[in-house]
């Protein structure tokens, strides 16, 4: 998401009815991502009828439930008004910047962990530019590397 062509935080959207509280998501593949996306410094999560906002990990405020289902509701469909507070919250986030060096390393190990976690799904997946990258890097550098190496390096 971004805001005056600033990068503001990232969205996942699930599917209706998953909710908005991905500490208690059953399905592996969820609980997987939640491992990877809670290191994002601005998160919102929803399924179209939940909302939560999620920084560095950590819920902010409180989950945000509409009133009424999605799909019989129509025009009878409302948000609370702590829905607003919760989009502004998530839209005008501005990064701390770390202080000191202990801060700026545990930011950097967190976003470090993420990509070396997004790497290989992308090789996987054959993202043409990233697997060029690998090519390059690996003939260069790392003869031996495989993609888990190559990702960690």
């Amino acid at each position: 998401m971004t805001v005056r062509n600033a990068l503001t935080g990232f969205i996942e959207l699930k599917a209706p009815g998953k909710g908005a509280d991905p500490r208690k998501f059953t399905d592996p593949h969820d609980k997987r991502q939640w491992q990877k996306l809670k290191s994002l410094p601005n998160l919102l999560y929803s399924d179209g009828q939940s909302f939560s906002l999620w920084q560095n990990g950590a819920l902010v405020g409180q989950i945000v439930h509409l009133t009424g289902d999605l799909d019989t509701a129509g025009a009878k469909l409302s948000a609370p008004t702590t829905l607003i507070p919760l989009l502004t919250d998530f839209l005008s986030w501005n990064p701390i910047p770390p202080d000191s060096p202990r801060k700026l390393a545990g930011v950097s190990a967190r976003l470090c962990r993420l990509l070396r976690d997004e790497v290989p799904e992308e090789l996987e997946n054959g993202t043409q530019s990233l697997t060029d990258l690998a090519t390059e890097w690996c003939g260069l550098l790392f003869l031996q590397a495989d993609d888990a190496q190559f990702a960690d390096g």
